[in-house]
């Protein structure tokens, strides 16, 4: 059974981008998973999903992480992503929010709206937002 929770790690498909990050801990791999977002008109839940999952890494390694991340990802890996963030990087996460939470075109946004909790999860997206700038 799948997890379906409002947090941005509530879900197995943030969780197994989670993986993919602990096997390849680097910038490249957050900015490749952000850009995808922009890579169609109609943006996909999964994609979406980890896109949040990477902001949320670059949140950590700010030293803002969520209440629910992940165990899994080490110090070590955080302190490689924090070396490396610049003012590009969080203007890409910022970019990457604005579009996430855009309802036009976004299956993860119509997804909570039916679940009757779109604007308790775009209050998330905008912690979340508030938390990497």
């Amino acid at each position: 059974m799948g997890a379906w929770e409002i947090t941005n790690f509530g879900n197995d498909t943030a969780m197994d981008w989670i993986s993919d990050f602990e096997e390849d801990p680097t910038v490249p791999l957050l900015l490749q998973t952000m850009q995808a977002v922009f890579e169609d008109e109609y943006l996909d839940s999964d994609i979406a999903s980890e896109a949040l999952a990477a902001i949320e890494v670059v949140a950590a390694a700010k030293g803002k992480p969520s209440s629910d991340f992940p165990e899994e990802i080490e110090a070590g890996q955080l302190a490689a992503v924090a070396a490396a963030i610049d003012t590009k990087l969080i203007e890409t996460c910022k970019k990457t929010i604005t579009r996430i939470i855009k309802e036009q075109d976004n299956e993860l946004f119509e997804l909570w709206q039916e679940a009757g909790e779109g604007q308790d999860w775009v209050n998330i997206q905008k912690d979340l937002l508030s938390r990497v700038s």
